[in-house]
């Protein structure tokens, strides 16, 4: 015959003082400790800064859509562009992005408008994110869902809403574990 194993019982030691205390615990830290010592940059700096970084991504493709017949195909009143093609041009917008912007967003955390209005890109500790949290947390997640015919434009009002936050986060912040600070600079008060 097989035997059943026995339960062990075990009792939490008491309180030597107080028998009716609960039994002590030791609380661990965060893991990500805020640094909040950082100013948040204000809403109207991360809109201009969001302008002037889509005015230069827009200089740049503009000639480049009109290269490869962008343009003409969507004249022609067919359909514009199949999905394999619309996916490829979104892919080469994001590689453009990251041709623009990426060695600024790795050096410093700030894209050229956000350099211009003063403001950067942090993590919850106060430091600058690593270049693939920015990449592939912050900006690929949001601009593949904004290219999603009807509901990507949803996508992206939601996102930009969120700033009325408390906490002026937005919905790629949160999830990249980001937020965006004013620069530190010695002439500031």
């Amino acid at each position: 015959p097989r035997r059943r194993p026995t339960l062990v019982r075990t009792r939490p030691t008491m309180n030597e003082e107080n028998p009716y205390r609960a039994p002590d615990a030791e609380i661990a830290a965060p893991l990500v400790e805020s640094d909040t010592t950082l100013p948040l940059a204000g809403r109207v700096e991360r809109l201009l800064a969001a302008i002037v970084d889509t005015v230069l991504i827009v200089a740049v493709s503009f000639p480049l859509l009109f290269l490869i017949g962008y343009f003409d195909t969507s004249d022609n009143g067919g359909l514009w562009f199949s999905i394999v093609e619309e996916i490829l041009i979104s892919v080469g917008f994001f590689l453009l992005f990251l041709m623009i912007q990426g060695y600024p967003l790795h050096k410093s955390g700030q894209t050229s408008g956000k350099r211009l209005l003063g403001i950067r890109i942090v993590d919850q500790a106060g430091r600058k994110p690593e270049f693939w949290r920015l990449t592939l947390l912050r900006y690929l997640p949001f601009d593949a869902m904004a290219s999603i015919p009807v509901v990507g434009w949803l996508i992206a009002a939601i996102d930009s809403l969120m700033i009325f936050r408390d906490d002026r986060r937005c919905l790629h912040d949160i999830l990249a574990g980001t937020r965006v600070v004013v620069v530190e600079r010695p002439d500031r008060p």
